[in-house]
């Protein structure tokens, strides 16, 4: 019978250990991570040590994981070493597994741009210093990351950690030891969300198939956030946000954690598995309408622009995200800017619109099909040169645009998802 497997890391805070024991088979405790920023400074989790204790003493068997942002072999193999040097006497009830993902929700880690074989290399240096200093190894990625960011043909010595969060079991074409199904699991004794596995093999000397995992159960508010440039949060606990966000998204669910609340990007997600775009704090307003006071976003979509309120001929069009330049609504036009702070400032206005243009409401939302051809593709929003070009059908992965670019993906149910942003393109380069 597979076996129930949670991991968790400072995320997760203070765990009750006692508590947790007999809701699980098994924990995978973050032992630490290297920063993603230039420095690349190794670090300790800082609940690593006290999750041992607690797992030791409750007699609940573990093992242990890394996240990487090694950029060398050798800088990956030091990584290995310092994880080793954290678990003293420690026994193991499976791998050492290597965590190689995107290092920030802006994709901006100094791993993150590695090419396909370098990055390889740096998780098979990795599993082969553990093996080396007489632990088994693991490789934790996602399904795409397995399919797309790595040889995992050469990586099938080692075993194989997928995380897909879905009730379709993962498919990568090759043999794999654990399906991590869902990042909003629950269990006694931790507040709030947290990873939980399924593992096959290789914790433990069970073999068995895969059975379908738990799913939440939806919630059927799904009531409307509009965010402008809101703090967005990889939990209810993290202290600091990885980034921002504007524009129309929905409650995935009634709970409120310390003071935040989950949103997702379509009204369909809402308590769906895998579909939590980010935290935010409660006290974002709800709302179905329009948001009238100056600095509100208003999402554009061809939309045609004029130089007055009585002007009856547009200029032009224009598409994306910008903001109420003051409340006044005159002749049935509104003002917008390309700024929230450039709100009510003179000589910043961009132009008039309509005023029944939806504010915090994307007309082209996440997962509209965007059609390219030989399009220009960029690893981010300001990157000058281009790294190759697409051609086909894609999504918006989100309904942002920055530097008069947007977030693409390879599927529609992908918009929104971690680590599943193909490139940025120019809004103005794709058809729609």
């Amino acid at each position: 019978m597979a076996k129930t497997i949670i991991d968790v890391s400072t995320f997760q805070d203070t765990i009750r250990w006692d508590v947790v024991k007999g809701n699980v088979d098994g924990a995978i405790l973050r032992v630490g991570f290297r920063g993603w920023g230039k420095e690349g400074t190794l670090c300790v989790d800082s609940c690593f040590e006290e999750n041992l204790r607690g797992v030791q003493q409750q007699k609940i068997p573990f093992s242990v994981y890394w996240f990487t942002q090694a950029v060398t072999p050798e800088e990956a193999r030091e990584e290995a070493r310092f994880t080793v040097e954290q678990l003293g006497d420690a026994v193991l009830a499976g791998p050492v597994f290597i965590d190689t993902e995107y290092g920030n929700g802006s994709q901006t880690g100094r791993a993150d741009k590695l090419d396909t074989d370098t990055r390889t290399q740096c998780v098979r240096a990795f599993c082969e210093e553990v093996q080396k200093l007489g632990y088994t190894a693991g490789v934790y990625a996602s399904q795409n990351w397995f399919r797309e960011f790595l040889n995992t043909a050469s990586l099938t010595d080692y075993v194989l950690w997928v995380a897909k969060f879905s009730s379709e079991a993962p498919e990568i074409g090759y043999p794999y030891s654990g399906w991590q199904y869902t990042a909003e699991g629950s269990c006694p004794g931790i507040s709030g969300g947290v990873d939980k596995s399924l593992f096959y093999r290789d914790f433990g000397d069970d073999d068995t198939t895969p059975p379908q995992p738990e799913k939440p159960d939806p919630k059927p508010d799904a009531s409307p956030v509009v965010l402008n440039n809101t703090p967005c949060y990889v939990s209810a606990f993290v202290e600091d946000s990885f980034g921002t966000k504007s524009g129309t998204y929905y409650r995935w669910d009634d709970e409120v954690v310390n003071g935040r609340i989950r949103i997702t990007n379509k009204p369909e997600n809402a308590g769906v598995a895998g579909q939590v775009t980010c935290w935010v704090a409660k006290d974002v307003p709800a709302s179905g309408g329009s948001v009238s006071k100056p600095g509100s976003p208003v999402i554009l979509n061809n939309t045609p622009c004029y130089v007055s309120s009585t002007a009856e001929k547009s200029f032009g069009t224009k598409s994306g995200t910008y903001y109420r330049w003051d409340d006044e609504v005159i002749n049935g036009r509104i003002r917008i800017t390309n700024k929230p702070e450039n709100a009510g400032v003179a000589g910043q206005i961009t132009c008039w619109v309509a005023e029944n243009v939806p504010s915090g409401g994307a007309q082209e939302t996440a997962g509209s099909p965007v059609v390219l051809s030989n399009t220009p593709c960029y690893v981010s929003a300001s990157a000058e040169e281009s790294f190759g070009t697409k051609s086909g059908t894609y999504y918006r992965w989100d309904d942002e645009v920055i530097n008069g670019r947007i977030r693409i993906t390879n599927k529609a149910e992908n918009a929104g998802v971690a680590g599943q942003i193909t490139c940025w393109v120019k809004l103005n380069s794709v058809s729609r």
